[in-house]
């Protein structure tokens, strides 16, 4: 019996980890040139009080460096629960990927209790610096859940990847030959009202 409930909690175990995604979430699909864009990457999937939870993580976001510029990050808390810190970081890449990573120092059976099976994994901010359409994407992912010894989690994972759109902020010169198409010919018909 006791085997039984065993095999039936790692095939759960195993059914939630499959449902587990990231997900690459920008806060508008444009920016205009200049602006600052925050990019939200969640976890999505595990379940809340049951093991597996994420004690560690590591992955290159990948961008179009002539497009965006790297600025800043913000980590969501789930890693460093109870007030217990975690060890986490960027590093800038040469190109067009930042490598993220965060590993937790919380206890396993902290992280299962825990641990929300829905969470803000980090917010990511760039300046946009010109004109087209940049991937946000996640490459090189690697999850480490909190059993002892750990075990790599990453298969079980889907990775849903996003993109923006950056847009110049000034109107283009067809833009200004309407503007001054219309008003021509609101003068001109006020003048022909007029007569």
């Amino acid at each position: 019996m006791k085997r039984s409930f065993q095999a039936l909690c790692f095939c759960l175990a195993a059914v939630n980890a499959s449902a587990a995604s990231i997900n690459v979430a920008p806060g508008s699909p444009t920016v205009n040139v200049g602006g600052s864009l925050a990019v939200n990457v969640h976890v999505t999937g595990l379940t809340t009080g049951f093991a597996p939870s994420l004690s560690a993580f590591q992955l290159d976001f990948t961008y179009d460096n002539t497009l965006l510029a790297f600025s800043s990050i913000i980590f969501g808390g789930q890693l460093s629960l109870n007030a217990t810190p975690s060890l986490s970081g960027v590093i800038p890449g040469v190109g067009s990927a930042v490598t993220v990573f965060e590993s937790s120092f919380n206890t396993a059976t902290e992280l299962n209790d825990l641990q929300s099976g829905d969470f803000l994994l980090f917010q990511i901010t760039f300046t946009a610096l010109s004109a087209g359409v940049s991937p946000l994407s996640i490459a090189n992912f690697l999850a480490i859940d909190s059993a002892d010894p750990p075990g790599d989690i990453s298969p079980s994972f889907t990775v849903s990847d996003s993109s923006v759109d950056v847009i110049s902020g000034v109107p283009e010169p067809a833009t200004f030959g309407l503007f001054g198409a219309g008003f021509a010919a609101l003068l001109l018909a006020k003048r022909k009202i007029g007569k």
